[in-house]
């Protein structure tokens, strides 16, 4: 019985310490990939997706306000 219960121990202390690498690991490529973005001009939408631009832009109005 104890022996199981180290056992499970271990797998959680495993997965949460896997977890914390997968984070940071996640945190550094996003990074990465935001660096080059300019910091003063907005971002131009996806040409696919500029039908939601307008939809997308209201919706985070209302939440902002507090009306969402």
């Amino acid at each position: 019985m104890q022996r199981d219960s180290l056992a499970v121990l271990l797998i959680v202390l495993q997965l949460i310490y896997l977890e914390g690498i997968l984070s940071i690991d996640n945190a550094a490529v996003l990074g990465a990939m935001v660096a080059h973005l300019p910091r003063h001009a907005p971002i131009p939408w996806p040409r696919l997706l500029r039908f939601l631009q307008r939809p997308v832009y209201r919706l985070l109005a209302d939440v902002c306000a507090g009306q969402g």
